[in-house]
């Protein structure tokens, strides 16, 4: 995967550019970044995002030129651990949960984040829904979620916020490959209505109203009620109401409706309509179907791509043009394509026919990239001058040791000559008889020392044209993974000369 910079225009996909740039260790720059705007350069929010990844990562650098029009990003290493993070009242907090949640399982530290904010505007993505559906998605790629959640301590309208969420995420070594191929049929629906600063009686009425626009589907509908006051009410009245429909299969659907802001302008929305639009967003989001909410394509794709060399496959219903921006970025940073086929097809394959429902679902297959690689960052350690009659400082021993002291190998090795081999050594090793060669590395290729430094972080500290290769009980051979690979080399030289 290359490391080159990157160039953008404008502030489209900025938080996913970012984000991007962080995971691939690939720097970015942007520019013209509402330039033709009476309002030019990063908005407030942005210049917010910007200090959160800062937050998560160490020894990230960011250039902004004076009008704010062009963001030159450096990414660090990232970290995770313990943040507090205050988003503003300009966008909800899904908008900064959002980069968390795809950082979060790169993370050196467990992730604890807390963020200050609107959990709830009509224009946005909420909260409620990332818990339902995000999470759940989450849980598919990863083997330990135990500390996985996502916790509203306070809620917070538009347009003076006041809500507090919490994030916590474990440490995940790997992210496994998914094979998520049928969506099964719904089974049950919850739902919760939830008010702040106003008459718990509105909550019952959108929940009446949502029962009466889904009698006649499914009988397990269970709808609870939410109503905050005081500090954990925020700073703003409002109700809303999510439902979230599950499949046999485990498959998470949502549909959401809220008040309108304080202030805002048009009509208000009372209670019922409330009730009947999430109603129908939920039964439009089944009708589209796919084994992930459409919120939640940018978090599937991205883990499918970014988890273990393996090939990973999901059903999606129709791309969302988000989702179609994610598989573009996605190609430009890790240089990873995505195979997409008909979903009738995999029906079709398993005898099954679905019956109504969108058409136009997509079955994506990508091979991950093993993403815990995606930020090292090897760095030239000093150079050394050698000695061509000098004997190879690098030694391949058939065993893990950890060597504290200053002194190389030849210290724990007593090494005498072997009549088993011409130019065999022969040693011991905890006590047992090691026998050694001097093996000379094939034309074109190097052997490299690296030191790890800590946070994904490798210097290089030698480079040799030839090894000490060292074997238990045995003459020399080729059954040591680093003669093994010498011989592919070799191999693929002779065959590519055949050629």
């Amino acid at each position: 995967m290359s490391h080159e910079e990157l160039v953008f225009e404008g502030c489209n996909f900025f938080r996913l550019r970012l984000v991007y740039s962080i995971l691939s260790g690939r720097p970015v720059t942007i520019r013209n970044i509402r330039s033709e705007d009476s309002a030019p350069g990063i908005s407030n929010y942005e210049s917010k995002l910007i200090s959160l990844l800062e937050k998560l990562c160490n020894g990230t650098k960011v250039e902004i030129n004076q009008t704010g029009t062009q963001v030159r990003f450096r990414p660090g290493m990232i970290s995770g651990g313990v943040v507090n993070f205050d988003c503003g009242t300009q966008k909800c907090i899904s908008y900064f949960l959002e980069p968390v949640i795809l950082l979060s399982p790169f993370c050196k530290t467990p992730v604890v984040v807390k963020l200050k904010g609107i959990t709830n505007h009509p224009g946005e993505l909420s909260v409620n829904a990332m818990k339902a559906c995000w999470l759940k998605v989450y849980n598919k790629f990863v083997l330990n979620d135990e500390k996985l959640d996502l916790k509203i301590i306070a809620r917070g309208f538009a347009p003076d916020g006041g809500g507090t969420v919490i994030f916590t995420a474990p440490i995940v070594k790997t992210l496994r490959p998914v094979q998520r191929t049928t969506v099964g049929k719904i089974c049950k629906i919850r739902g919760q209505a939830y008010v702040s600063k106003v008459s718990p009686s509105l909550a019952y009425r959108m929940v009446d109203e949502a029962k009466k626009a889904l009698h006649g589907f499914i009988s397990d509908v269970f709808i609870t009620v939410d109503q905050r006051k005081g500090d954990s009410g925020g700073n703003s009245p409002g109700y809303g109401l999510i439902l979230t429909a599950e499949t046999t299969e485990g498959v998470f659907y949502h549909g959401e409706a809220m008040s309108q802001p304080k202030g805002a302008s048009g009509d208000p929305l009372v209670p019922e309509d409330i009730g009947h639009m999430a109603a129908t967003r939920l039964m439009e989001q089944i009708y589209r179907g796919g084994a992930v909410d459409g919120s939640a394509q940018v978090l599937a794709s991205t883990f499918m791509a970014l988890g273990q060399k393996d090939v990973s496959t999901f059903i999606f219903g129709p791309l969302a043009i988000y989702g179609i921006h994610v598989l573009r970025h996605l190609k430009q940073f890790f240089e990873i394509e995505f195979k997409l086929e008909d979903a009738k097809t995999i029906g079709k394959m398993k005898g099954e026919v679905r019956q109504g429902g969108s058409q136009e679902g997509v079955l994506l297959k990508a091979m991950g990239m093993s993403g815990k690689m995606a930020a090292i960052k090897v760095v030239k350690g000093k150079e050394k001058k050698q000695d061509e009659n000098e004997k190879p400082e690098i030694h391949w021993i058939p065993c893990k040791a950890e060597f504290t002291g200053p002194a190389n190998v030849d210290a724990y090795l007593i090494r005498e000559k072997s009549n088993s081999n011409d130019g065999a050594e022969k040693s011991s090793l905890r006590g047992r008889d090691i026998e050694g060669e001097n093996v000379k590395i094939p034309e074109g290729y190097e052997i490299v020392v690296l030191n790890n430094k800590g946070r994904d972080v490798y210097v290089i500290e030698d480079e040799r044209k030839e090894v000490m290769s060292w074997e238990w009980d045995r003459s020399t051979g080729d059954k040591t993974t680093i003669r093994r690979a010498f011989n592919y080399i070799k191999m693929a030289e002779a065959l590519a000369s055949d050629d």
